[in-house]
């Protein structure tokens, strides 16, 4: 069967999986990859993430444009005064939409991870898909309204939090589909059910992290009791006493039960 080409932008290399983010947009990229050919275009902070080599064969190309975290600052001082987000200014790269324009006539449709590198494909002439993962604005929104003092955090909260609430609002209404991970962030974004939204949560791999039922009750207080021993004193042994008295094996033990309670 003919697979259809999708183009994937991410705002960060998704190689290695490490953090939430990446770990979504791979296990999008791996249900997409099932009706499509997917190629892969981020953006690197570092000449590091310019090397990595994937070998997981997810993507049939990949492209990287090096944005380093100097100018990424640079942007960010320059947007301050004016009304833009500054998580959009942040990723600002004239090498990326350069590159994105290159490639959007050669596939059949656009997902852009975030906003991020949402911004890059507003006028597309494909169907473009934004992987919004949540509303940022409601979670500044949840930080600006937390006790404690005002500090420098909370006022950068306040101001990016009211420019990005009225821009999500508003880009939501201009992709074909937006995905988010829960209905709390479409009913903030879009409470009038406007929109060409779907709700893909998060969930686990079971197959990575298989199901272990937790420790009976009577194996936690096996666990306590033999932390617990005392000496014939009635005193607590030294720690280093209790430790080296039990034995390497022992020892072990204890860590892989208490691992099974966790």
């Amino acid at each position: 069967m003919l697979k259809g080409r999708l183009l994937v932008l991410t705002p960060r290399f998704p190689y290695p999986t490490i953090g939430g983010d990446r770990i979504r947009i791979l296990h999008l990229c791996r249900a997409l990859s099932r009706e499509f050919e997917l190629t892969l275009l981020s953006i690197c902070e570092t000449r590091e993430e310019m090397r990595i080599e994937p070998h997981d064969g997810l993507f049939k190309h990949i492209w990287r444009v090096h944005l380093p975290r100097w100018r990424s600052y640079l942007n960010t001082l320059c947007a301050l005064p004016g009304s833009r987000p500054l998580q959009l200014a942040y990723y600002d790269c004239a090498q990326f939409r350069e590159r994105v324009e290159i490639l959007l006539p050669y596939h059949d449709a656009v997902v852009a991870h975030l906003i991020r590198t949402g911004q890059y494909v507003l006028d597309s002439p494909i169907p473009r898909i934004l992987e919004m993962t949540d509303a940022i604005s409601m979670n500044y929104l949840r930080m600006r309204q937390t006790n404690g003092h005002h500090s420098l955090k909370k006022l950068v909260y306040r101001v990016e939090q009211e420019r990005l609430q009225h821009y999500e609002t508003a880009v939501v209404k201009q992709f074909d589909r937006v995905w988010l991970t829960s209905h709390a962030d479409r009913r903030f974004l879009d409470p009038a059910e406007e929109c060409g939204i779907d709700v893909i949560p998060n969930g686990t791999d079971l197959e990575k992290f298989p199901f272990r039922p937790p420790v009976e009750r009577a194996k936690r207080h096996r666990i306590y009791r033999q932390h617990g021993k005392r000496s014939e004193s009635g005193r607590m042994p030294p720690l280093h006493s209790r430790y080296s008295a039990a034995g390497a094996d022992q020892g072990a033990g204890r860590v892989q039960d208490c691992g099974e309670r966790a």
